[in-house]
């Protein structure tokens, strides 16, 4: 049996917490569950062809949706699969809600990445039969406080550079708190918001994810004020757990967990295992 991975993107296509989350599923399935898993973008999935006994793990599929339509309605009504979403599909205007609904009605399960991710979907009437909040996965053993000293007054933001993930927000913050230095560390997705940011805010070279580490370590805050309801916000956590005081405002699914910082750590650590347990229970 094989798992088909269906995602817009990996990796090697495009960075970003969503890719980094989906393959570091995907690795611990492959090593540690032996599992046959093939990673399919949109591009691949316009002439990819399934076999009688395929499974799926149906991801982020705006852009499949776009090129791909009448092959991804017949793929959900024909192979079985979970939703593991880490977007809000109605977020792009041309994906219909009856598509979405679709999606979700013929799953076997849906993963959900927070307690807030699992409200805005449901507060669309979207509401599965089956499904499990499981965070993104983090190993702590690496992303941690280095207990280095920290730059006075420093704040970072780390992840996409673009107008939902609020950086008009960020700049008005800079302007409020001028005392403080934030740089800015991602993608960036719209130019035109790096154009004339405050005196101290300031655009660095992106790293690498294992390079992040000794880069959050040099900062007192990590900052993260999003338009929309970030269904977790990876780059948050991988900041808090570096040792990085949050400043956020209510709207990430990070925010959202009630947990103590030892049940952070356990579950953050735990949560390739409670995936595929639940993809093995509900799927395999």
């Amino acid at each position: 049996m094989r798992i088909i991975w269906l995602a817009d993107f990996t990796l090697k296509t495009r960075p970003g917490g969503a890719q980094i989350t989906n393959q570091t599923m995907i690795d611990y399935g492959r090593k540690k569950r032996k599992l046959e898993i093939v990673e399919v973008d949109f591009e691949e999935f316009k002439t990819f062809k399934f076999q009688k006994d395929d499974v799926a793990i149906i991801n982020n599929i705006a852009k499949i949706n776009q090129t791909s339509l009448k092959k991804l309605i017949l793929t959900i009504k024909n192979i079985p699969y979970i939703r593991y979403l880490h977007d809000y599909d109605w977020v792009y205007n041309d994906m219909r809600d009856a598509t979405i609904r679709e999606v979700f009605d013929n799953a076997k399960g849906v993963v959900f990445l927070s307690p807030l991710h699992k409200d805005s979907v449901f507060d669309r009437k979207f509401i599965p039969k089956n499904f499990v909040i499981i965070p993104s996965p983090i190993d702590t053993k690496v992303y941690k406080n280095l207990g280095n000293p920290r730059i006075k007054n420093s704040v970072i933001y780390a992840g996409e550079i673009n107008t939902h993930k609020g950086i008009n927000h960020l700049y008005n913050y800079a302007l409020f708190h001028p005392e403080k230095t934030i740089d800015i560390y991602g993608w960036i997705a719209h130019p035109e918001l790096t154009n004339l940011p405050p005196k101290n805010v300031h655009f660095k070279d992106k790293q690498s994810s294992k390079k992040m580490v000794d880069v959050y370590n040099q900062y007192e805050e990590t900052i993260h004020l999003p338009i929309w309801r970030e269904p977790f916000g990876r780059s948050l956590a991988e900041a808090v757990l570096c040792g990085c005081k949050p400043i956020t405002n209510g709207k990430t699914g990070f925010d959202s967990y009630k947990w103590t910082e030892q049940e952070m750590i356990e579950e953050l650590n735990n949560s390739p295992k409670n995936f595929w347990d639940y993809v093995k229970e509900t799927l395999l």
